[in-house]
């Protein structure tokens, strides 16, 4: 488990037992991702309504996020899409927290991009950060 800015990931392997057959089933690699939120929590009735305006709304500058191979060697690909012209910093850490690698983008253009980034690192799992000013994506990847 490791804790990362307002996330905290638990990552692991599962292994379930098939009691029909009376054995192991194949081992499964699950990662989890619980965001903390900043703002206080609201009491909520059961019949309550909350009403959004057009203005609550958030647009995201960075969707579709991903990162193929997974797990990777040297090498990875950073793919997503951007709605406007935006820098974007690509931040890896391992699993205690510690920054092991950053790549930074200057004025990338709308539309979707592809980054591969090349590391030097130990086997394990590490979190992959991009943010764009206050917006901030994560996700978990492994090296072999």
């Amino acid at each position: 488990m490791v804790k990362v800015k307002d996330s905290v990931y638990l990552a692991g392997n599962l292994q379930l037992y098939a009691t029909k057959y009376r054995e192991p089933e194949k081992p499964m690699y699950i990662s989890l991702v619980r965001k903390e939120d900043k703002k206080p929590a609201k009491k909520a009735s059961l019949y309550q309504e909350e009403k959004l305006s057009i203005n609550d709304v958030k647009e995201e500058k960075l969707t579709e996020f991903a990162a193929y191979p997974n797990p990777f060697n040297d090498s990875f690909t950073v793919s997503f899409n951007l709605t406007e012209q935006v820098n974007v910093t690509a931040t890896l850490t391992d699993m205690n927290g510690r920054q092991v690698h950053q790549q930074y983008w200057k004025q990338l253009n709308a539309g979707q991009q592809k980054q591969t980034i090349t590391v030097d690192l130990q086997p394990g799992t590490y979190v992959l950060t991009l943010a764009n000013g206050k917006q901030v994506k994560s996700l978990i990847l492994i090296k072999q």
